[in-house]
């Protein structure tokens, strides 16, 4: 991510769980590792890790993982 380093920006990226692939059968948490199975996933994963790299260059970010939500009971 050039250019976010020396200008003050902070990056908040609001994501869903695609990076984290199929259900291990446990709570998902920060330490559980992500294995994407799919496209998107992957895609995640890929934009996950250049976020990553941009808060080891002094950059603050912050990654949010949500689940996907549907309907009123779900």
């Amino acid at each position: 991510m050039p250019h976010l380093e020396g200008n003050g920006a902070k990056v908040v990226f609001v994501d869903n769980i695609y990076v984290y692939g199929r259900s291990p059968g446990r709570k998902v948490t920060e330490d559980t590792p992500k294995n994407p199975h799919t496209k998107k996933g992957k895609i995640r994963l890929q934009l996950n890790r250049m976020l990553i790299e941009a808060h080891q260059r002094g950059v603050p970010t912050l990654i949010c993982h949500f689940p996907d939500f549907y309907g009123p009971n779900e």
